[in-house]
């Protein structure tokens, strides 16, 4: 199984990716380029403010020295109470900076938020992993024993089969059973068009067929539900990394306009990013997979540090907006 055969590697760092196509793992790093390498990278274009990412380059591509495909081991691990929960920002401080960004003149900003659980003894990786399995599409980046950056996403950047395309653009989030309320929501339908416009005019450049829904769908995971839809298309060329830098960050995880959200968002957010809402995934020449890294956590020894954002909009509400925060990293206590 390939969580085990990741484990027993020797080699770090240990990385994983599974998603409705299988899982593929990968453990060192090779001393040239294969057909195969592991893509990983900040958020932000700009320099850290914090230690928090210290273990983690801001920008890395590999081929790994083993690699394994097969099935990730599944195993449902309730998970405990954290000993205390500190959130970065508190809600005074969030709510104020979410007015400020309403004030701005910017159409939409995915304003985020760090929540570290601190338990009694250290986390095992493999817990989540194998929890996680066959729930979503999952990554997994383990630089040493005490550190490691995972996650059990929605969403893709994009997905290549060939010269084949498929991504989604995703927004709106309501607890699972409560999507009619997000179809009929206009707040979620024109946080929506941004992400959908923004993907349709980017992927257009890089394809001479582009076929998506106007009308969105419904997104089920675990524990929430969102607005949906799926693009295809059919590649000019086949440039990954020149796909990674075009769609990157969609608004779906950073706002419109992207350049002025971007700056605003790293001046305004009271962490670091780190690798949360970036593209991880890896490339060979016959297929790729590229997750765009929410629903994500950052285990350091004890801690547990949740990253999570919303959309903000004209009409957001900083009590809504601070609930569905609150919502998505329930996933990390079910």
């Amino acid at each position: 199984m390939l969580g085990k055969w990741l484990q027993k590697q020797g080699d770090f760092p240990k990385v994983l990716f599974a998603g409705e196509n299988g899982a593929i793992a990968g453990s060192g790093m090779a001393e040239k380029r294969r057909d195969l390498f592991f893509h990983a990278q900040d958020f932000f274009p700009f320099d850290r403010k914090t230690a928090l990412w210290e273990k983690f380059p801001s920008s890395v591509t590999f081929s790994p020295k083993y690699s394994h495909e097969g099935e990730l081991e599944k195993k449902n691990h309730p998970f405990s109470l954290p000993e205390r929960i500190v959130h970065s920002p508190a809600f005074p401080k969030y709510e104020r900076i979410l007015q400020e960004l309403l004030s701005d003149g910017v159409q939409k900003a995915v304003f985020a938020r760090q929540t570290t659980f601190t338990y009694k003894k250290n986390l095992d990786p493999y817990v989540y992993l194998n929890h996680f399995a066959g729930k979503g599409k999952l990554f997994f980046y383990q630089v040493d024993p005490e550190t490691t950056f995972l996650g059990s996403t929605p969403e893709s950047l994009f997905e290549r089969d060939g010269n084949r395309i498929t991504t989604a653009a995703i927004a709106g989030t309501r607890p699972l059973g409560c999507g009619k309320e997000l179809l009929q929501s206009l707040k979620d339908l024109a946080e929506f068009g941004f992400v959908q416009n923004e993907i349709a005019k980017t992927l257009s450049q890089f394809c001479d067929a582009l076929d998506f829904e106007k009308k969105p769908g419904l997104l089920q995971t675990p524990n929430l539900e969102h607005l949906y839809t799926i693009f295809r298309g059919r590649l000019k060329t086949i440039d990954d990394q020149a796909l990674i830098s075009a769609l990157h960050p969609t608004p779906a995880t950073c706002g419109v306009p992207k350049e002025k959200v971007l700056r605003r968002l790293y001046e305004s957010e009271s962490f670091d990013r780190g690798w949360y809402a970036a593209p991880i995934g890896f490339s060979t020449k016959k297929r790729a997979h590229f997750f765009v890294a929410i629903r994500s956590a950052l285990i350091v020894r004890n801690q547990l540090h949740l990253f999570a954002g919303s959309g903000i909009v004209s009409n957001s509400k900083s009590n809504d907006e601070w609930n569905e925060l609150n919502n998505k990293i329930k996933l990390w206590t079910m």
